[in-house]
């Protein structure tokens, strides 16, 4: 899987958001990769911290996936994005 990852120190600074920590980064595809270890079976704390973000986090990834997915459990939101071509798990 490719991740993209953005630097939240580069937006802070550009923003005049004030000191920043530039080893911060965060993936835009977060819903994906989050509902891809889903689909592989990892637990919510389990993907956070392979993905280095808290529980919450990945929580509130999968609930916006499940929810666009129009499904709603957890998996069945893995098996519809993975027949869907979505995710590869």
């Amino acid at each position: 899987m490719r991740r993209t990852v953005v630097s939240v120190g580069a937006a802070s600074a550009h923003h005049g958001w004030g000191s920043y920590d530039a080893t911060k980064v965060f993936t835009i595809n977060a819903p994906v990769e989050t509902l891809t270890w889903a689909a592989r079976g990892k637990t919510s704390a389990e993907i956070a911290k392979l993905l280095d973000l808290s529980k919450r986090t990945v929580d509130f990834h999968i609930e916006n996936a499940r929810t666009k997915l129009g499904v709603s459990t957890r998996i069945q939101a893995a098996v519809k994005a993975a027949t869907g071509r979505l995710i590869e798990p």
